[in-house]
């Protein structure tokens, strides 16, 4: 199975709770990039044998959760002061208990998306944000839970001074802090720079948008994944 591979797009957010200010929501969308995970941008090197995987929607990346990942040369959040950072992903319910699936900036300051599964196969949304004045964000809760093996569309929506987070839209999490750009730096996908917290499922897209969009504005690929799978 070719290893070609590709990267999609992200996003951006939210206002202080879940309520999006009326002034975001009138800015058009920016969208920095959206990258098709079967054949991404600037790939710097590859780590184990992810696998392309056909949908009804185009080919995704398949990753083993053992070794699996790639670099790419690329930041797409330098520079933006708000964001909304989506990603359409299938994580499975046999996967490593703790995972970083996605991390962009350095080691000093980056956004990271990460899962926790738990033993009865379904998981849970962690989204890690490092700023370069030493503050940082975590926003998790293991009581929202939802069934591994499914489609998802998890999303990081920053503000200037919040930020929260989203599963199919639906609200997860939330907190205040004021923003600051995560500048420099490159992405990994599969699993943390570091080359721990490998990721075991798919992922087909990831986007980032420079403004804090709403939720009617994200990514709803995972519906029809979801749909042709059922279907099988």
């Amino acid at each position: 199975m070719t290893r070609k591979l590709l990267f999609v797009s992200l996003a951006a957010v939210l206002a202080c709770g879940f309520s999006v200010l009326n002034a975001q929501q009138r800015q058009e969308p920016k969208v920095i990039v959206e990258w098709s995970l079967a054949n991404p941008p600037g790939v710097q090197s590859v780590e184990g044998r992810p696998t392309l995987v056909q949908t009804a929607l185009g080919p995704t990346v398949s990753f083993d959760g053992v070794d699996d990942g790639f670099f790419l040369t690329v930041n797409p959040l330098d520079g933006l002061e708000q964001l909304t950072l989506e990603c359409i992903f299938r994580p499975a319910g046999d996967g490593p208990k703790e995972q970083r699936f996605m991390h962009l900036g350095t080691t000093g300051q980056r956004i990271m998306f990460e899962t926790r599964i738990t033993p009865d196969k379904q998981w849970y949304f962690d989204a890690h944000t490092a700023l370069s004045n030493g503050k940082s964000l975590t926003l998790i809760d293991p009581a929202l839970l939802h069934p591994t093996d499914r489609w998802y569309n998890v999303t990081l929506v920053w503000t200037r001074t919040s930020a929260a987070t989203y599963v199919n839209g639906v609200p997860q999490r939330w907190g205040n802090l004021d923003f600051l750009p995560v500048n420099g730096g490159v992405s990994s996908i599969g699993m943390r720079q570091n080359k721990v917290g490998w990721f075991k499922g798919e992922i087909y897209k990831i986007r980032v948008t420079g403004v804090a969009l709403s939720p009617g504005d994200f990514l709803k690929d995972y519906e029809a994944l979801n749909a042709a799978a059922a279907g099988e």
